[in-house]
């Protein structure tokens, strides 16, 4: 073998490693996703896949719990759990949800003050949108997922990408045939905010353990 062409196996196998190194180091990504909208649970199904797809190529794991029942999951969210909520549109609402919902452009928003931990997604919006640009609906909403999801992880809008704020017929798209994805810089961000809420659980529940002596 070639100096070159070891050299070129010793780089492959150094980034394959610090890839590995990454992923493994990044806790989890916990989601919950309470969808009223009536969207089929094939169609769900293939959109948190989506959104899992996403998440992974940033090195960063996710388990996704159905809560869709009515008395699923009522236990109190857990260290990097989030919750996206699909409302129906048609049923009661709520003059708050109103207001931020009154644009019929916007697909989904997310409450990403301190500690926030709720995003809603409207699933007809993006099934709309979706079936204008002739593009995979379940891949569009898992990437509008995705998007506000990651704002609950300390992510902002950008220029570009899953993150920018206003999303062309284009890029729907480029959603449907998997070219979209978080920034470098953006996957660093979320995972830096995994790790330091887990190290804050970590430091709460010792606190609680010492406190019970």
């Amino acid at each position: 073998m070639s100096n070159l062409n070891c050299g070129a196996l010793l780089l492959l196998l150094a980034l394959s490693f610090q890839a590995m190194l990454s992923a493994a180091s990044a806790p989890i990504m916990r989601v919950r996703v309470y969808d009223r909208s009536g969207l089929p649970q094939s169609d769900l199904k293939q959109a948190v896949q989506e959104l899992i797809s996403i998440f992974r190529s940033a090195d960063i794991p996710v388990q996704v719990q159905n809560c869709s029942d009515a008395d699923a999951c009522d236990e109190d969210l857990g260290v990097n759990e989030v919750s996206i909520r699909m409302p129906r549109m048609d049923g009661p609402v709520d003059l708050k949800r109103v207001e931020l919902a009154s644009d019929p452009k916007r697909l989904g928003l997310a409450f990403a003050g301190r500690a926030g931990t709720l995003a809603t997604v409207y699933a007809d919006r993006v099934g709309k949108a979706a079936e204008r640009a002739g593009a995979n609906a379940d891949k569009v909403l898992g990437h509008v997922m995705a998007h506000e999801a990651a704002h609950l992880f300390g992510l902002v809008h950008s220029a570009s990408g899953i993150m920018r704020a206003g999303w062309t017929d284009d890029d729907y798209r480029t959603m449907a045939e998997g070219r979209m994805f978080f920034m470098r810089a953006e996957s660093r961000t979320i995972r830096a905010r995994l790790r330091a809420n887990s190290n804050a659980g970590s430091l709460i529940a010792s606190a609680g353990r010492n406190s019970g002596r």
